[in-house]
């Protein structure tokens, strides 16, 4: 009986550890694509003053496009871009990618909205946890 009360222990442990490991690896590379220090909380709202300080609001579409591609982001396999089926929109995915190691994970996605002359217009940023 105290051997499988050690294996359930165990189980949970490694189970909880996966799923800690699966959620900060996804803020680790929003961090590192945003270069946001280590004390900022990878929140929504820190992540678009993160954004919106590379790229403020009013640049030009091909201005976000040239951030986001010397950024590796929608290019290392890490994280996807795509147009948006409305037009004027980008929309990129961090943590998205679903790996056998990570069951549970962060994902966040990056919407950039442009008006009619491409010029940014907002930057909205959203979390959510997801599985498989």
């Amino acid at each position: 009986m105290k051997g499988l009360i050690v294996l359930i222990c165990s189980v949970l442990t490694l189970s909880l550890v996966t799923v800690l490991v699966g959620l900060l690896s996804t803020q680790k590379k929003v961090r590192q694509y945003l270069e946001m220090p280590a004390y900022v909380g990878p929140v929504p709202e820190h992540v678009r003053s993160a954004i919106i300080a590379r790229v403020p609001l009013g640049s030009s579409r091909q201005n976000v496009q040239d951030f986001l591609s010397s950024r590796g982001i929608g290019k290392d396999g890490d994280s996807s871009c795509e147009e948006g089926a409305v037009d004027g929109v980008i929309i990129c995915s961090v943590g998205a990618q679903n790996h056998a190691w990570q069951p549970i994970r962060e994902i966040y996605t990056f919407s950039f909205e442009f008006d009619s002359d491409q010029r940014l217009r907002g930057v909205e940023v959203r979390s959510r946890v997801a599985g498989p």
